[in-house]
């Protein structure tokens, strides 16, 4: 699995029954990629960290170690591999939002597009735009 995206940090977090990938934090420059490795089956979360108090998992800590998010935070959710091998992914603001953020399926065959959150919803000015689009 890749993640790419702006200078800073992810935390990530393997849902119940899940094992969590090797590498459960990652540090990003702007405009870099990272892969990592998960189970064949694997559901979990992914959202950005910030070395100040947003989106950190309470630790101080770049690897949160089964901590989750302190919101507010863009959550990126997947579910790999289960359900007869599908895959599902979203853009979850349910923990707050903050960060821009989307989800886009490489490599695969099928109808699958990118699931996004590309607008500032604390933005006074965007309370009338949409919140997700579909590519």
């Amino acid at each position: 699995m890749g993640v790419q995206g702006g200078e800073g940090e992810a935390g990530t977090l393997s849902d119940a029954g899940s094992s969590a990938p090797a590498q459960t934090g990652l540090e990003l420059a702007s405009g870099a990629s990272a892969n990592l490795i998960t189970p064949a089956a694997w559901s979990g979360r992914f959202w950005g960290l910030f070395k100040c108090s947003i989106g950190d998992c309470g630790r101080g800590r770049l690897d949160c170690n089964g901590a989750g998010a302190t919101p507010p935070a863009t959550l990126l959710e997947l579910t790999l591999g289960t359900n007869g091998g599908q895959d599902f992914y979203d853009v979850s603001l349910v923990d707050g939002y903050n960060l821009q953020a989307s989800l886009a399926p490489q490599g695969e065959q099928g109808r699958c597009v990118s699931a996004s959150c590309p607008t500032d919803v604390n933005r006074k000015e965007s309370q009338n735009e949409a919140v997700m689009s579909l590519n």
